[in-house]
């Protein structure tokens, strides 16, 4: 009997120390991110860029750094790079502006089975979408990660198909 209890403390010891393993190794990786990070702060290459983003999409940005163990800066160097890369094709190949759909509907039509099969948007929406409804601010993300286009030229789109209403000058009582 006291074997296995034996046996079984040293399994528990061997887990324990695996467990401290790895914990050691990922604060040795967060430490030299940090490093590098300040690193790039004296970096007469690297500038600084902000902006403000809209709260959730904020914290999900966070969430996924953390999630897959990377600094927000090296995460914005593959975005900004990848947004760029989606702009300076769209400006080599000017012909995909041509046979631009005139409204966010016609976009939804003419790629309709791409959008389908791409199982990230749900098929009833994706009707309503087809019929004129407007879209959410996610939904223009996956049309444009699936479509493989700009954000902004969706947007624009958007912004063309629904137009904000203006609302009426406010006078105070005379003409």
């Amino acid at each position: 009997m006291s074997v296995t209890i034996a046996q079984d403390c040293d399994i528990k010891i061997s887990k324990f120390k695996i467990l401290l393993s790895d914990v050691i190794q990922w604060e040795v990786s967060v430490i030299d991110k940090k490093r590098n990070l300040v690193d790039r702060r004296k970096d007469p290459n690297y500038e600084q860029v902000t902006g403000h983003v809209q709260r959730d999409l904020a914290r999900r940005f966070k969430v996924f750094c953390t999630d897959q163990r990377i600094t927000i800066a090296e995460a914005l160097d593959k975005a900004i790079a990848l947004f760029l890369q989606q702009c300076d094709k769209l400006a080599k190949n000017p012909d995909q502006l041509k046979n631009q759909p005139e409204t966010f509907a016609e976009l939804v039509k003419n790629n309709y089975f791409d959008l389908m099969n791409s199982d990230k948007i749900n098929p009833d929406r994706l009707k309503k979408l087809a019929s004129g409804q407007k879209p959410n601010t996610a939904e223009l993300v996956i049309l444009a990660n699936v479509l493989d286009i700009p954000e902004k030229l969706v947007v624009d789109l958007r912004d063309r198909s629904f137009p904000r209403k203006s609302k009426p000058k406010q006078t105070n009582g005379t003409s």
